[in-house]
């Protein structure tokens, strides 16, 4: 572990003073005051490539990532002092193998770490050894999903919250979005539906899993955002399918899709998975909600996107648009009120990669696009507030 001088990411945050108040002008709540977010420790393993990181633990003192190479997936568990504790492989035809991965990998409390792959739940302990296994009952693999820190499941009581993304529907009304996964019974019992509130019951088409859901736990509160829409609801944990709260979250220069009666096959349509803005993480911590996101391109890069291009046209035109529309990280308060935004990534970070764990912010340094590292860092991160 490496401790830092606090290296201040310097903006301006409206401090709420009363918490437990209904949604008022802010002028008779709140304070400005210099919010910062500062790194304040950081993590450097060594290795050469580009590894995915999956989950840390800081009051193990445990860091999980895997070396994808193309024909191999070697799990790595290395202490805060970037040392090695074991490596080995679970795939292949071998016993105890979990098939193929359908979320990141989850390290948990009693030293051990979860898989949820096509063979079932299988938790390891840190050498690698299995400690209990369990196939899985009436389910069907999602359709898509995102592996690395920042991404997979939550938990809540002896559940995990799920995205349930394999399911096959295309009918809007039919989806359920969610899905309570027991690692011990290996059942599966889905729930809830995207809102009809929600821009996707419009009539409209839209390109595949526009509304994927990104969501965190707090509590007994579950905080969720559908894919493309810019909007916060908040769900009982106990009694999911009641939506208790929403607010819509003001993104600055946010653009996105709001759907087309182009047919689902037109390059019109799926291509907007490309140019949309889209929410890619959200993590409630210390009272704020933090959003990652993907702030889409304007109506006129849009355009230009569909336009024909030459092959050196086309990379030229991605280059510009991955520096022009960086991803972003916005704050906003309790109450839904804006905070601040920023760019993680002017700063070495990867803003999607951020995770609370043991009331502590991470997030995975972004790696050096020009020259092959022979290390990765994490750092944690925090506010400090100066009134």
């Amino acid at each position: 572990m490496i401790l830092l001088k606090k290296y201040k990411f310097h903006f301006i945050v409206f401090f709420l003073i009363s918490c437990g108040v209904k949604r008022k002008d802010s002028s008779d709540l709140r304070l400005t005051s210099s919010f910062d977010l500062v790194k304040i420790d950081s993590v450097k393993v060594p290795i050469l490539g580009n590894p995915t990181v999956h989950d840390i633990s800081p009051s193990q003192e445990i860091i999980l990532f895997v070396d994808y190479k193309e024909s191999s997936e070697i799990i790595h568990i290395v202490d805060f002092e970037g040392n090695e504790i074991s490596s080995f492989s679970k795939i292949g035809d071998i016993p105890d193998s979990y098939g193929s991965l359908r979320t990141t990998l989850l390290i948990q409390e009693d030293s051990t770490f979860l898989a949820f792959g096509t063979n079932g739940f299988i938790s390891y302990n840190f050498s690698g050894q299995t400690v209990s296994k369990q196939e899985l009952k009436n389910f069907q693999p999602p359709n898509s999903f995102i592996i690395g820190m920042g991404n997979g499941l939550k938990k809540f009581k002896d559940k995990f919250l799920f995205a349930n993304l394999g399911e096959g529907i295309e009918s809007i009304p039919d989806i359920k979005p969610f899905a309570w996964l027991d690692p011990t019974s290996g059942e599966k019992v889905s729930f809830s539906k995207i809102p009809t509130s929600t821009l996707f019951h419009n009539g409209k088409n839209f390109f595949k899993n526009a509304w994927n859901p990104v969501f965190d736990i707090h509590q007994e509160y579950i905080y969720v955002v559908f894919g493309i829409e810019p909007t916060l609801f908040i769900l009982s944990a106990v009694n999911p399918d009641k939506i208790l709260n929403s607010f819509p979250l003001s993104l600055p220069d946010y653009h996105y899709f709001k759907g087309s009666d182009r047919n689902r096959s037109d390059p019109r349509l799926f291509g907007q998975v490309q140019t949309s803005g889209k929410i890619t993480n959200i993590e409630f911590y210390k009272g704020y909600f933090l959003i990652s996101y993907f702030p889409g391109y304007d109506l006129a890069d849009t355009e230009e996107r569909f336009e024909n291009k030459s092959t050196t046209e086309s990379i030229e035109f991605r280059k510009r648009m991955e520096n022009k529309y960086p991803n972003r990280l916005a704050v906003f308060d309790s109450l839904g009120n804006f905070v601040k935004d920023f760019t993680p990534e002017k700063n070495g970070l990867l803003g999607g990669s951020m995770i609370v764990r043991d009331n502590q912010l991470w997030m995975v340094e972004k790696p050096n696009d020009q020259i092959e590292q022979d290390y990765f860092r994490l750092f944690r991160v925090d506010f400090q507030v100066e009134k």
